[in-house]
């Protein structure tokens, strides 16, 4: 729950950007098996002559692990979700969203860790930031 609202943040966030790209946990269906996966997305918002926007496109490509930790280290907001250390990596921040789907992936069940409070906090950070303008 908390990473898609944190998705959904970002997504607010960045509504001028005509074109970006993001990582995002999701959960998906593999040999009939449902599992969490990081997916690359490309966000491309297509605007009318009056920069009205008319359309949003969102283009998926399964994330290559090594692609993904260089990407991560030299741009952490390119994963939104929450907060990477330095020490994450695409193996570590996987593990955790399985565990997310199988555990815990609940916001009321966040604040029971002190990771799962971080990305709270962080998910509170993000929202303040968004909506402050408004």
């Amino acid at each position: 729950e908390l990473d898609y609202l944190t998705i959904l943040l970002d997504i607010c966030s960045s509504c001028n950007s005509k074109s970006l790209v993001r990582y995002w946990p999701i959960i998906g269906r593999v040999g009939g098996k449902i599992d969490g996966m990081i997916v690359r997305v490309t966000i491309i918002r297509e605007f009318d002559k009056w920069e009205r926007l008319e359309r949003v496109i969102f283009v998926y490509d399964f994330a290559e692990e090594e692609e993904f930790n260089k990407d991560i280290r030299s741009q952490p907001s390119l994963w939104p979700c929450h907060k990477s250390e330095p020490k994450c990596d695409f193996q570590t921040i996987l593990k955790s969203h399985r565990k997310d789907i199988h555990v815990m992936g609940k916001i009321s069940q966040l604040r029971r860790s002190l990771e799962g409070s971080r990305r709270l906090d962080f998910a509170m950070d993000k929202a303040a930031t968004v909506l402050n303008p408004i």
